[in-house]
């Protein structure tokens, strides 16, 4: 088949194929819930981590937290038993330590709930199946580290990395395959000497350098504010085109290196800017009203939407 049937196919089929519909959650006599009533459902906030511990075991977790002692096992076990069931009950089978080596993408290896317990009778072997999840799980992995970059800081035979939890973002739940989800523990990864392998913990520490600089300026220029903290905040936008993905299949430069390579320019670009602020296409709202539908579960605000200038681009 040439290149101009299957383009011309593609597009017939972008036209006339199956629309993927998402439905949106209703509240139980059938009305729409409010987006403030979805937006965090699949996170384990603060607030859902103190309804589910005790008073003691939460307050000695806020005081990790804010940098004041470290986590004693007891607190570690009882957050981990805590977020198990809450994960459990929507759905949850696996857990994973969720990072970003220095790829560019993120990593993820996926553990399951399930343990199988061993007991020996006089009859024989007897074997009981049991959910659970320790604080030494929640707290810390092993993942090989030797097929991610490192900078040659070790050579591969002792290419030990740990992701350790990062206490400061909040575990959350993705949906999985067959109705099932994964709990999403962010992690940072580190080397056994505590080099960061990741671009996370790089991150982290210029947020606490910078926390401490500000603090000290504010406190000099007001004495009696006694600020221990600062905290940074940020505004993220993103601007993104939309292809199809009949038309994506058939662009090996987009599929290999993610930009176009091949082609021509377009019979018309931005030169009219027509399209900046236009109406926004119909199915481009349906795939961005998904995507706002996935962010306020994960407890990500988005305020905006609109047209870019070029065809075919957007920005939320």
């Amino acid at each position: 088949m040439s290149a101009y049937e299957l383009r011309k196919n593609a597009l017939v089929k972008a036209a006339t194929g199956e629309k993927r519909e998402i439905e949106y959650p209703r509240k139980a006599d059938g009305s729409p819930k409010y987006p403030s009533e979805i937006y965090g459902e699949n996170v384990f906030t603060l607030k859902t981590m103190a309804k589910a511990l005790p008073k003691p075991i939460f307050s000695s977790f806020l005081k990790q937290r804010r940098g004041r002692q470290n986590l004693d096992k007891t607190t570690a076990d009882s957050i981990a038993h805590a977020v198990r069931v809450w994960a459990m009950d929507r759905g949850a089978t696996h857990y994973t330590h969720w990072f970003q080596p220095q790829t560019g993408a993120t990593a993820e290896k996926h553990d399951a709930f399930l343990s199988l317990l061993s007991s020996f009778t006089p009859g024989g072997e007897e074997v009981t199946p049991i959910d659970q999840f320790s604080g030494s799980q929640l707290l810390q992995s092993e993942p090989d580290a030797s097929s991610f970059p490192s900078g040659g800081m070790r050579t591969t035979f002792e290419a030990r990395g740990y992701t350790i939890w990062d206490t400061s973002s909040s575990m959350f739940v993705q949906r999985g395959p067959n109705g099932t989800s994964i709990l999403y523990i962010p992690s940072v990864f580190i080397s056994y000497n505590g080099d960061a392998l990741d671009e996370k913990t790089g991150l982290l520490r210029s947020n606490e350098v910078l926390s401490r600089a500000a603090a000290e300026l504010v406190n000099l220029l007001e004495p009696d504010a006694h600020v221990a903290h600062v905290y940074t905040t940020l505004g993220t936008e993103q601007e993104f085109f939309l292809v199809d993905r009949t038309m994506y299949a058939l662009r090996p430069d987009l599929k290999i290196t993610g930009r176009t390579l091949v082609g021509q320019l377009p019979p018309r670009h931005q030169q009219l800017e027509d399209h900046y602020f236009g109406r926004i296409p119909s199915r481009v709202m349906r795939a961005i009203s998904e995507l706002e539908l996935e962010c306020l579960r994960l407890g990500i605000p988005i305020k905006t939407r609109h047209n870019e200038v070029v065809p075919a681009q957007f920005k939320v």
